[in-house]
């Protein structure tokens, strides 16, 4: 049937039960006239056929549910439904039909609109009552915070109902009341809950006040929430309303300035790109992986990249080892816990989010017109004893006029819109979330874009009153189109923008030539690729798909006692393709041959996870919560690649790789495994919200290390004593809040791969007979069963300050960690090798690394006065790391470390700082042949670049090394202004990093390496370099190329490093809500329009396209190197939210 439910009624004596039955006619006959003057209800029309013999009355009203919307509510107890019946009616009213089955019985029955009710007692008032369909009443109102700012995300609930709804960004809200005199409650974390009767109001408006801490803030921590007021270790929150203040692609770029302690630095600003670097406290690792493990809604490692930002509830980042070590080996480098929306019992909200924003390229270069390029490149050939390139310079003009601006041809406008549409609501028992949302981001380069749709789907469902089921399903599909370099090996931007001005991109036809070549240079003409060819014919797509499924169930065994189960599921699929023509050369060795290349890779993560969690207080006094739990995890990658060159069939591009020249083809595949099991457990103790105890352990086993090695224990502790709770203290007056907090615990890292312990081979070429090529194996790593865990100790000690009822807040944190068992790499020298080039290496535990810092926030929220108010947050962080000790060699004394572009640019030593760029210091220019004559340098000419022999030794070599400067900031902060009048908001957010240097190897392309002669250079080279004796002591001569080049790039030059210090205005927004009277007549609950300008200006000594960006460094480990990478854009964008 479609609903049962057993009730009881009381007994009545007779007297009593003799006035009761008189109530009940009296209400049938009153009813029974006003029904004359009423609608027609669906019991008086709604008509029934039967044609059943010998079966049971229960068969008998399953039918009647069947062909009606009529269904029974009756006591089983008192109902004989197996009774044998046969009734035959055709197109019956409802009575006419209960009247026939139960005449000669004691069932009583009554018809309540679709409700039939039956019993063996007397109808009574109270019963005829509660089964008629309630009244409802519209509530709406608008509530704002003590500063009278509008308040998201309150709850509001009709007193003794599960009737709830939460108010919007604007801080309107409406509730369909259905008691016949409402109470409404109004709740919000570090608010005092307010209950208002309606009192026959269709419209309240609240002013909620804060609590007496606003820090009863509920945080979400590892396999539990905490009120903040609460908590003993280092944890710090994003808010939906900051990730909402900037439009970010992915989830990470919205913690940048947000949090003390949390280094966000964005490598790349080409769309989609995923090159970032979050550092939470500084690095802890050299080989491993220095990012935070990231968990969403629960699930361990879960990749954000399925994630709309506009999904996401709030970010809780776990910092030190008491919150993080929960999460034991997989939390050494901080948790960044994520919490996506879910839906709120009531009437569907549905909201709506657009954006469209236009952008440009910001920093760009100041470079030699046609005149100043080919006066420098004669210049160049006359000093280096060739003939001159260009005879007749006016002549060259007359046809090329001003000459081609290659970066005004590269660089257009780009474009980026999004749109979002969410619903969420729910009934008593079950509760839902859905969302969509789809981003396009066209690049600032021709076919550079990036196109990414989202869907998720939450739902929470009380099965009964102890067991509950919620499900979480996300799916994101992104394809990425990258630029020319991310393919070909082209170095970023840098081969279009130093193309000649005299040249063009265009052919007779206005078409993309492949090459361009060089009429005007006389002698043999040189020829470059043409950039812009390759953008427009070249495939260069990538493509994801990215799935989140996280199941759970919960089971309260009795209020304090309850089970958790959890099953994760994160199946990715990636592919790469890239097709180039065969007219369209190969910008590495300009071969003009049809390549094309394809790579796959499928990944899983599967977890599945049970929990324990007691909790209780006693005596109202102690308060005891005590979890336990296990973990299973596994991670499996698979991999396959394949390229080809010189395909017969160009028009298949990388879908028949088989057709090409089968010496030039190459097939790749791969599979890796680990596995990971974890015992846990966490109690926490609070006596009077006065003191405060944490004590967390877990042991974790991996299948990365051999027997013996793969179980590691991770202990930690925390106290916490609420100052402010004791009398001394309170009877101050000052103090809201005053909460000093310290902790102590170890958090392990396997830093390796899922075959680090093992012996490895790798292929390879060498030359046999008659220089045949020969293939063979080489040793890449030596086994090594004894490698542990890396652990990561830490200690912390926190300040949490309230002031002016909660509108002035303080938290300050000092953290000391160091990470020891350093899993590092240490080259092995084999005689008889093969290959001379090439020596295997043994993974080993040698070396830490310490960290230290001071962190701080401060936030403040005016008063509202005469409709304005404003607030002010300011976070920062110092910081300062140090290598302790490294895997040297016997006599070694450092290690270098660089890449293809440049070598030995890094320098890692013990005692000194990690992500020190290392190199020549220079002084000046010779001036003449006098002051070459007897110096280090005697092969150099006047106008060559002086370095300085810091050895004495009368050669340059890398003993004449020096520390240049250092990658990570000294300092670097957040801040976030908002100013509210009426109905306008305006938000500024600052961001800023100080006190570290930026390998910028664009001066050594352009300004300072100039032996590259036929590329264009920086307007400096043209008229501030070095001309003759005395002209320049900075820039030098035409033609020149650095001493140290002679054996190949290295090491850095002084001034090559530049302090990369900057802050910047990172966004700035305008905010219109729309009158409340207007929305009202467009039945919208709340609407708001508003304009952003993002990177609108950057203070900086920096010369290149941004501080930020780089090309080379995009680890936490390998030191950045700019060199012309896609350059940061400056946008203005306008959108639109609305709320149903």
């Amino acid at each position: 049937m479609k609903k049962t439910f057993d009730y009881w009624v009381y007994s009545h004596p007779t007297l009593k039960k003799l006035i009761m039955e008189l109530k009940i006619a009296i209400i049938i006959i009153a009813f029974s006239v006003t029904t004359v003057f009423a609608t027609e209800s669906y019991s008086q029309a709604a008509k029934v056929s039967l044609d059943m013999s010998n079966t049971t009355l229960e068969e008998v009203m399953d039918e009647i549910e069947r062909q009606s919307e009529f269904y029974f509510i009756f006591n089983q107890k008192q109902i004989d439904v197996n009774r044998s019946v046969s009734i035959k009616e055709e197109d019956k009213l409802i009575n006419e039909i209960l009247t026939y089955l139960f005449i000669g019985t004691d069932v009583n029955y009554a018809v309540i609109d679709r409700k039939i009710l039956l019993t063996t007692d007397p109808l009574d008032e109270k019963l005829l009552t509660s089964l008629e369909e309630p009244q409802q009443t519209v509530i709406t109102g608008r509530i704002v915070d003590e500063a009278g700012k509008p308040m998201a995300g309150v709850n509001i609930q009709v007193e003794g109902t599960t009737i709830g709804t939460i108010s919007d960004i604007n801080g309107r809200y409406s509730i369909n009341a259905t008691t016949e005199n409402p109470v409404i409650i109004f709740s919000f974390v570090g608010y005092d809950s307010q209950t208002v009767p309606a009192g026959g109001r269709t419209s309240i408006d609240i002013s909620m006040v804060p609590s007496l801490s606003a820090l009863q803030e509920v945080v979400v921590t590892g396999y539990g929430t905490q009120r903040k007021v609460d908590l003993t270790g280092s944890v710090a929150s994003v808010s939906a309303e900051k990730i909402l203040a900037v439009p970010v692609t992915r989830v990470d770029q919205a913690l940048q300035g947000r949090a003390a302690g949390v280094l966000m630095r964005r490598n790349s600003f080409e769309p989609g790109s995923g090159n970032m670097t979050l550092i939470i406290r500084g690095l802890n690792s050299i080989n491993g992986s220095n990012s935070p493990l990231y968990v969403v809604d629960g699930v361990i490692g879960a990749s954000f990249n399925s994630i709309d930002p506009l999904d996401i509830q709030s970010i809780d980042i776990l910092k030190d080892a008491s919150a993080a070590s929960i999460y034991g080996s997989q939390a050494a480098n901080g948790v960044v816990m994520i919490t996506t929306k879910r839906g709120v019992a009531g009437k569907a909200k549905i909201s709506f989010d657009a954006y469209y924003g236009v952008s440009q390229a910001k920093g760009l270069y100041n470079v030699m017109n046609p005149k100043e390029y080919m006066e420098y490149v004669n210049d160049a050939r006359t000093r280096n004893g060739q003939a001159i390139s260009y005879p007749d310079i006016p002549g060259v003009l007359n046809q090329v006029g001003a000459g081609t601006d290659w970066q005004d041809e590269l660089f257009q406008l780009g474009n980026e819109q999004k749109y979002y549409l969410s619903i969420s609501g729910g009934t008593d028992n079950v509760t839902y979330s859905a969302s969509g949302g789809y981003l396009a981001n066209n690049g600032l380069m021709m076919n550079v874009n990036y196109h990414k749709y989202t869907a998720r789907f939450n739902m929470d469902a009380q099965a009964t009153k102890r067991l509950k089921f919620s499900t979480a399903i996300s799916y994101a599909n992104d394809v990425t189109n990258s630029m020319e370099s991310t393919w070909g090996g082209d170095i970023g931007t840098i081969n279009v923008i130093a193309t000649p001005p005299t040249l063009t991109p265009y052919d007779e036809f206005g078409g993309y030539p492949p090459i361009i070549y060089n009429p005007y240079e006389a002698g043999s003409p040189k020829y470059y690729k043409n950039t812009f060819a390759g953008l427009e014919r070249e495939i260069r797509e990538s493509l994801g798909s990215y799935i989140q499924f996280n199941f759970v169930t919960e089971y309260k065994f009795t209020d304090w006692l309850k089970y958790n189960f959890s099953l994760g599921l994160q199946p990715t699929i990636y592919e790469s393709r890239y097709f180039r023509p065969k007219d369209i050369p190969d910008p590495q060795y300009f071969e003009q041959a049809a390549y094309a290349s394809k790579n796959s890779s499928r990944s899983n993560n599967w977890i599945v996870e049970n929990l324990l969690t007691f909790n209780k207080t006693f005596n109202d006094v102690h308060n005891l919560t005590v979890i336990a739990g296990t973990t299973t995890q596994k991670y499996t990658y698979e991999s396959t690649g394949a390229s080809a060159k010189n395909m017969v069939f160009e028009q298949y591009q990388f879908h028949n790789l088989g057709t090409g020249t089968a010496a030039n083809n190459t097939v790749s595949s791969s599979l890796s495994e680990q596995q990971l099991a974890s015992l846990f457990s966490r109690l926490n103790y609070n006596y009077k919200g006065k003191y405060l105890l944490q004590v967390n352990g877990r042991a974790d086993g991996s299948s990365k290390f051999a027997p013996g090695n793969k179980w590691a224990f991770f202990p930690s502790g925390s106290l916490g004593w609420r100052l402010s709770e004791e009398s001394f203290i309170k009877d101050l007056g000052v103090f809201d809040d005053l909460k000093l907090r310290t902790s102590y615990g170890s958090i392990g890292s396997h830093g390796i791969g899922p075959y680090g312990t093992l012996a490895r081979i790798g292929t390879t070429f060498t030359y046999g007979f008659n220089d045949a090529r020969v293939g063979t194996y080489i040793p890449l790593g030596i086994a090594n069963k004894e490698l542990r865990w890396e652990t990561t100790t830490q200690t912390d000690i926190g300040l949490d300050i309230g002031l002016l009822k909660g509108r002035l807040n303080f938290t300050l944190d000092y953290y000391y960690k160091v990470t020891s068992d350093l899993l590092l790499n240490q080259a092995i020298t084999l005689n008889n090798n093969p290959t001379t080039n090439h020596n295997p290496t043994i993974t080993q535990n040698i070396g830490s690394l310490q960290n230290t810092g001071f962190e701080f926030s401060v936030m403040y929220q005016s008063k509202t006065v005469s409709d304005f108010d404003w607030s002010i947050e300011f976070n920062g962080t110092f910081q300062k790391n140090k290598i302790l000790e490294l895997a040297l060699r016997e006599g070694q004394t450092s290690i270098y470390t660089g890449d293809n572009l440049r070598r030995n640019y890094q320098i890692m030593e013990e005692g000194k700082a990690f992500g020190n760029y290392v190199g020549y210091i220079t002084d000046g220019l010779y001036q003449n042949q006098a002051e070459i004559d007897g110096s280090a340098q005697i092969t150099a000419k006047p106008g060559d670049m002086k370095y300085i022999d810091q050895n004495g030794n009368g050669s340059i070599g890398t003993d004449d090394f020096v520390v240049l400067g250092n990658a990570y900031p000294d300092f670097f902060s957040g801040t976030t202004a908002n100013l509210r009048y009426k109905n306008f908001d305006l938000s500024i957010f600052f961001f800023s990093m100080i006190g570290h240097e930026m390998f910028n190897y664009e001066l050594s392309q352009w300004k300072y390496n100039l032996s590259a002669v036929e590329f264009n250079k920086f307007k400096d080279v043209a008229t501030k370099r070095w001309t003759g004796e005395g002209t320049s002591n900075d820039i030098p001569r035409a033609g020149y190329k650095p001493v140290n080049i002679t054996d190949g790039p290295n090491g850095a030059i002084d001034v090559m490093v530049e302090d990369a210090s900057f802050i910047k205005l990172r966004n700035l927004t305008l905010n219109y809500n729309l009158p409340k009277g207007f929305v009202e007549r467009a039945n919208i609950a709340n609407a708001n329009v508003y304009i952003q300008g993002n990177n609108l200006f950057t203070i900086t000594k920096y010369s290149g396209f941004d501080p930020e960006s780089n090309q080379i460094g995009q680890s936490t480990v390998t030191l950045p190197i700019n060199n012309t990478p896609y350059p940061e854009t400056r946008s203005i964008t306008i959108g639109l939210r609305l709320g149903f």
